[in-house]
C-alpha cells in the first residue's frame, strides 16, 4: 500500500466518521426538539387540567349554594316575622346570629348578596314582580325586595325579586 493510498483511506474513514457524527448530532437535535415540545405540551396539559378541576369544584359549590338559598330565605323570613310580631329575646338573637354567620361563610366562598332596595332597576340582576305607584321614590328604582338575589363570584346565581317604583301623575 502506498503512502497516498493510506492517507486517502484515512481521509475516507475520517469523512465517514464525520458524516456519522453529523447524523448523530442531527438526531440528537431532533430528540431535543421533541423533548422540548413534549415538555411544553405537558405544561399546557397541567394548566388546562388545573383550570378544569377548579371549574368543576366551583360548579359543585354553586349547586350546593343554590340548594342552601331557600334555607337562608326561610331564616330571613323567620327573623322578620318574629320582629313584626314583637318577639324579642335570646331565641330570636340566636337565629339572627346563625343567619349572619351563614352569610359570612357564603361571603368567604365568593357568594355576595345583591343590594337592591333604593337602587335603579337592573334587569341583569333584578326580576320585577310588581310596580308600585309612588312619588316618594324615583321612577324605575327598587322599592322593596321580595327575595334576595345572589352572585357567585362574577356569575348571577339568582336574581333578586323586587317591586319597582312607578311615577304617578
Amino acid at each position: 500500500m502506498k503512502k497516498s493510498d493510506s492517507s486517502r483511506s484515512r481521509t475516507t474513514i475520517r469523512k465517514d466518521k464525520l458524516s456519522k457524527l453529523k447524523d448523530k448530532a442531527e438526531h440528537a437535535d431532533e430528540y431535543l426538539d421533541n423533548l422540548l415540545r413534549l415538555r411544553a405540551e405537558f405544561a399546557n396539559f397541567k394548566r388546562r387540567s388545573e383550570k378544569e378541576r377548579q371549574r368543576w369544584a366551583l360548579c359543585g359549590e354553586e349547586e350546593l349554594v343554590k340548594e342552601l338559598l331557600p334555607v337562608l330565605d326561610n331564616l330571613e323570613r323567620a327573623i322578620e316575622a318574629a320582629r313584626q310580631a314583637g318577639t324579642e329575646g335570646p331565641l330570636l338573637d340566636g337565629i339572627a346570629m346563625i343567619y349572619d354567620q351563614t352569610l359570612e361563610v357564603l361571603k368567604k366562598r365568593g357568594i355576595k348578596r345583591i343590594e337592591s332596595v333604593g337602587k335603579e332597576f337592573d334587569p341583569n340582576v333584578h326580576e320585577a314582580v310588581g310596580q308600585v305607584c309612588t312619588d316618594d321614590v324615583p321612577n324605575n328604582h327598587v322599592i322593596d325586595e321580595m327575595q334576595a338575589g345572589y352572585r357567585f363570584h362574577d356569575r348571577l346565581l339568582r336574581p333578586a325579586m323586587v317591586r319597582v317604583a312607578k311615577t304617578c301623575h
